[in-house]
């Protein structure tokens, strides 16, 4: 932050049945070193959960812990939504409930590096080294992905804007609403900063960790999400220039394709064959409150490294 008053910071996380997984994320939330940031509150929207969610979050002493319990089902972007528009920080960091914060000074990194005039600031989601096969081939992908996205004007591209992790300063926030029916939430975020007037950032260095799915049923769960998102992105926000700005540079994108074919060629050959299969199998359009795909909710953290 450019002011010399020590940056309030909120954490909001939507969640839906992350009672594997939500524990875990406060308590290494409060274990952050608070150096250079002032934590005013971690937020927990339960989206209609029917399990432990919301009794684990009720679970913690800490006062700045606090629920959001709802007993309907409604999405994520609805809970996104209540998120922004009701939070006390100067910023808003966006978690899922099932990534993993590692790095003691994560937070305190994200309060140094983010300035209002970025309007949201995206960070590295990392993957878990692959399981399964399937798995294996998934973070091929996401490693060319993510690749691609870091070199693709430098980071400032949706790509690199993924719903894992995002945060945002108060300003923004407060002139933020998603389309209550939107599926490609992140991206949004990433296009409507810029079209108002923002200037979106990549912080490649922050990172959090997450796992892909180990299933082909949860990849098709999970990919099904953003089959649309270029034609819903183009009328939820109106501008005729949405489906080019998907296009990623074929040269940015053989590059690191190539660079993830030389380091594991066998798995992201399994990807390209998961691609295509995905394209013949899914036609339909995504609702917004989709089925979670469970194999993701396995961190496993404690036995398991991230890809390089």
């Amino acid at each position: 932050m450019t002011s010399l008053r020590t940056p309030r910071v909120s954490i909001g996380i939507p969640a839906y049945n992350e009672a594997a997984n939500i524990g875990r994320l406060v308590r290494g939330l409060l274990a952050q070193d608070e150096t250079g940031y002032e934590l005013v509150e971690i937020v927990v929207a339960s989206d209609g959960s029917s399990d432990d969610t919301a009794a684990i979050v009720q679970g913690f002493s800490d006062q700045r812990v606090k629920l959001r319990d709802s007993r309907e089902r409604l999405g994520k972007t609805t809970r996104m939504n209540q998120l922004l528009s009701d939070f006390d920080g100067d910023i808003l960091i966006l978690l899922d409930a099932d990534v993993a914060v590692g790095a003691p000074d994560f937070v305190s990194c994200a309060a140094r590096d983010f300035r209002p005039k970025y309007g949201v600031m995206a960070v590295n989601a990392v993957p878990l080294a692959g399981r399964t096969l399937v798995e294996k081939c998934v973070v091929a992908g996401s490693s060319a992905v993510e690749q691609a996205a870091a070199h693709w004007d430098g980071g400032s591209n949706y790509l690199a804007f993924r719903g894992a992790c995002l945060v945002l300063g108060q300003e923004f926030a407060r002139r933020l609403e998603l389309p209550a029916s939107l599926v490609s939430n992140d991206a949004y975020v990433y296009f409507r900063a810029r079209q108002l007037g923002y200037t979106p950032k990549y912080a490649r260095e922050i990172r959090v960790r997450f796992r892909v799915p180990a299933t082909l049923r949860d990849h098709l769960r999970q990919s099904e999400r953003f089959q649309h998102s270029s034609a819903e992105l183009a009328r939820a926000l109106a501008d005729l220039s949405i489906p080019t700005s998907y296009r990623v540079p074929r040269g940015i994108l053989v590059r690191a394709f190539l660079t993830q074919l030389r380091r594991r060629p066998l798995a992201l050959v399994g990807y390209v064959v998961l691609t295509v299969h995905t394209r013949v199998h899914i036609g339909r359009k995504p609702d917004v409150t989709w089925d979670i795909a469970t194999s993701t909710k396995e961190l496993g953290i404690a036995s398991c490294t991230t890809e390089q």
